[in-house]
């Protein structure tokens, strides 16, 4: 089921959105029935163009020019803060960069609501013959490891292994948890799907 409305955080540099934001605008696309964008930077109107041709139907543009001297943190998450409560989007979404993970983490402090960060894994996990991912894998993308409250990966066995003991099945490892324990939970995955679900035994075996 697709979700209603998504913003995408655009970060703007000389008048043309990150290449990073025009990724997000695509991936967006095929996850909400409407994509807007919000932009704070002095040449933000500018980048409308390029973000409407990725997807975004409507640029909230903060264009101030003061948006070229502040540091982007606060004031961006409380302008963007206020946007939101206005405007109820669904999801917003940002970059990993450092700008925007500053912004998100405020953002969620403000509202009070959790930020979900989704990173690809180091290739190192092709190389060892236990492929289970680790938080030294997180590596390559910023400071994830050590930002993160709660970090989970997910290990299906079935998928480096034909002969698997486990077809049906899929770990979510608790890799990290600053409040709390770490450890796996055995997941069912309807692969007809995909789907992940509560564990239901052998009855997604086949």
């Amino acid at each position: 089921m697709a979700v209603g409305k998504i913003w995408v955080f655009a970060e703007v540099a000389g008048g043309k959105p990150t290449p990073v934001a025009l990724e997000l605008l695509t991936k967006a696309r095929s996850l909400a029935g409407t994509v807007e964008a919000v932009a704070f930077a002095p040449d933000a109107a500018d980048a409308a163009g390029d973000l409407g041709a990725h997807g975004a139907t409507t640029l909230y543009a903060g264009t101030d020019p003061l948006w070229g001297e502040l540091l982007l943190g606060g004031p961006a998450a409380d302008a963007l803060a206020t946007l939101i409560q206005e405007h109820q989007p669904d999801l917003v979404l940002f970059g990993m960069t450092y700008n925007s993970r500053d912004v998100a983490g405020r953002l969620a402090a403000k509202l009070g609501v959790p930020v979900i960060a989704l990173s690809q894994l180091s290739r190192a996990v092709e190389s060892r013959p236990d492929k289970k991912p680790q938080l030294s894998d997180l590596r390559e993308s910023g400071n994830l490891e050590q930002d993160s409250d709660l970090v989970m990966f997910i290990y299906r066995d079935e998928y480096y292994n034909e002969d698997s003991e486990r077809p049906g099945e899929a770990d979510l490892l608790i890799a990290k948890h600053r409040n709390g324990a770490v450890g796996k939970v055995t997941l069912t995955f309807q692969k007809e799907y995909p789907k992940f679900m509560n564990y239901a035994g052998e009855r997604y075996a086949q």
